[in-house]
């Protein structure tokens, strides 16, 4: 069971690279990447987001197509 703030500490976890250089006041699709390679997710429940230090909701705040 997880609880809010505890550490993770088990989990095969992949931190993607930043995207923030893509942002530029008005893009809203970004690429996404790991190590410099496209990374695939599946779907938008297969990654957190989080935007600001606040998480957001797969589907209802961002969706992943492909990379994107």
């Amino acid at each position: 069971m997880a609880y809010l703030g505890r550490a993770l500490t088990s989990g095969n976890y992949l931190k993607l690279d930043d995207i923030s250089s893509q942002f530029n006041g008005s893009t809203t699709t970004f690429n996404l990447t790991s190590g410099g390679q496209a990374f695939y997710p599946g779907s938008a429940f297969s990654i957190l987001v989080s935007v600001a230090g606040i998480i957001q909701e797969p589907v209802t705040s961002y969706t992943v197509d492909q990379n994107q």
